[in-house]
């Protein structure tokens, strides 16, 4: 598992520098804002954000850094679906609305970004990024 976490690092650094910044926007809304909020959607946030790198780890070391890794967000899907009943009990004007609001948009963004990835991948774009 460690050198599928190695690779997979070693692959995000390979990225666009554009690419590696979102990587870093999704690090901080993701894996390290919900340390301020130690409440149940803090945790749950944090936990699918680890479970997305283990993931991630797991089919670099299986099929290397390629587009495929897109998949490693899938768990956001679930996280998305659970997240939207509990805005309503976050007011959008204080900060843990705020960031439920932006865990959900950057989320959702990424989603996009990695469904277009994978059907990518599907499409016989394969070769390491």
């Amino acid at each position: 598992m460690l050198t599928g976490l190695r690779e997979y690092l070693v692959g995000h650094g390979r990225l666009e520098v554009t690419w590696q910044l979102w990587a870093g926007m999704l690090l901080l809304v993701n894996g390290l804002a919900p340390l301020a909020f130690l409440d149940r959607e803090g945790a749950v946030v944090l936990g699918t954000y680890l479970a997305c790198i283990a993931l991630g780890a797991a089919l670099t070391r299986a099929q290397g850094f390629t587009r495929l890794v897109a998949a490693a967000h899938l768990p956001w899907l679930g996280l998305v679906v659970w997240l939207f009943p509990h805005l309503a009990e976050a007011p959008a004007d204080g900060t843990h609305g705020q960031w439920l609001r932006m865990v959900l948009a950057m989320n959702l963004t990424a989603l996009c970004l990695d469904l277009n990835d994978l059907r990518r991948y599907a499409m016989g774009e394969r070769r390491p990024l």
